[in-house]
């Protein structure tokens, strides 16, 4: 079911273009008349272009199928003047009137869908019903070679990755999937894909682009979407709160996601510009949800007649404590610790004797006092997790 935002968009760009006449690519490239009238958006107008390349391809296949023996197809004078026919075709081809509807409604679903999920509308566009080649089909109306076919399609089979390629190519933003993609392709030399192999290379890729973006970067990700919203939407520019909440959940943005519904619940918002994205964006970071913070555990108070732990002199460091604030910090902070800990024990036990002198005792303890030492460390360390 198209969004409120493919629709409106749709309705708009029906009233600037409408359906009485054939449109070619200089009808799809001309600026509005009216400066109150909308230009077609540069993501509609690219996808619609590729079906209409599409679409050229399909009526070449259609000639080579009805080639007849009696003409020598592979005369160089032959297979010339094909290639100027479709030359000169891909420069004329053009959407007829009672198809213009259709597929200007298509193209605006599948690009609001894309542009706010793009690898659910990438996995529906190439894997499931409608495909790209050429213009959607009416209901009653005869299937044309060339056109998918929905119930002949089957979810499970792997699509060539030349086909994937194509596909892919119908979307003008996020070009980092298509780019990935095609690396992907060459590096790993993949003839074809499954349905779960190119999803999770999609949303890793998705995932990893995003995951350091700032306020900027999230507006300049978001500027196709604003340029869609403001053309549906020309009283409002800004993009609806229900476009942008799954937009951030799709990203698995959690703190700009939490930040926007703090916004909306507290300014009652519908539609946020640009300028307010910044803006709350920016803010200070909004509190966790009850389900999300969990409290931390708290420490069992020690009086001053308990006796210290056994190894410990009362009033001492604990041995984590010893441990630079940097190690404790970092990621690495258990096993860094440690291994400082294990090399400046060995420093102090290498100044008070000599070298020799402590090799032999060591050797004569065996592994005692090593693993009484290591086993305070652990525990220390762990206790130290615990109370972060």
């Amino acid at each position: 079911m198209p969004s409120p935002l493919a629709e409106a968009l749709a309705e708009r760009l029906l009233g600037r273009f409408p359906p009485d006449r054939a449109y070619d690519r200089a009808a799809l490239e001309a600026a509005a008349s009216e400066e109150s009238a909308p230009a077609l958006p540069r993501t509609v107008r690219h996808f619609i272009e590729r079906m209409m390349v599409r679409r050229v391809d399909i009526e070449r296949d259609r000639l080579r199928v009805l080639r007849q023996p009696w003409l020598d197809h592979e005369h160089p004078d032959v297979r010339h003047a094909e290639e100027r026919l479709l030359a000169a075709v891909r420069q004329h081809v053009r959407i007829p009137a009672e198809a213009w509807e259709r597929v200007l409604r298509h193209a605006c679903e599948r690009v609001v869908a894309y542009l706010v999920r793009p690898v659910p509308a990438l996995e529906d566009f190439v894997f499931g019903e409608g495909f790209d080649e050429g213009a959607p089909q009416q209901q009653g109306a005869p299937q044309q070679q060339g056109d998918a076919d929905p119930s002949d399609a089957d979810p499970s089979d792997a699509v060539p990755a030349d086909v994937v390629q194509r596909r892919l190519g119908y979307f003008a933003a996020y070009a980092y999937l298509r780019k990935a993609t095609s690396a992907y392709v060459e590096q790993r030399d993949v003839h074809s894909f499954q349905r779960e192999h190119l999803m999770t290379l999609l949303r890793r890729v998705d995932e990893r682009m995003c995951a350091d973006y700032d306020t900027e970067g999230w507006l300049r990700l978001l500027q196709p979407l604003f340029a869609l919203a403001r053309t549906a939407y020309p009283d409002h520019d800004g993009i609806p709160v229900d476009v942008l909440e799954p937009f951030f959940e799709e990203k698995k943005a959690d703190q700009p996601l939490r930040r926007l519904r703090t916004a909306r619940s507290e300014h009652d918002l519908a539609v946020v510009s640009p300028v307010a994205l910044q803006e709350i964006l920016n803010a200070a970071p909004a509190p966790a949800s009850p389900a999300e913070e969990e409290p931390p555990p708290e420490a069992e108070p020690v009086s001053e007649a308990e006796p210290a732990p056994e190894g410990r002199r009362r009033g001492s460091r604990s041995p984590l404590e010893a441990v630079p604030a940097r190690l404790r910090r970092s990621r690495g902070a258990y096993h860094a610790g440690v291994a400082f800990l294990c090399k400046r024990r060995r420093r102090r036990k290498q100044r008070k004797r000599p070298p020799a002198l402590a090799a032999v005792q060591r050797k004569q303890a065996g592994g005692t006092r090593r693993c009484v030492f290591q086993a305070r460390v652990f525990r220390a360390c762990a206790l130290r997790a615990a109370h972060r």
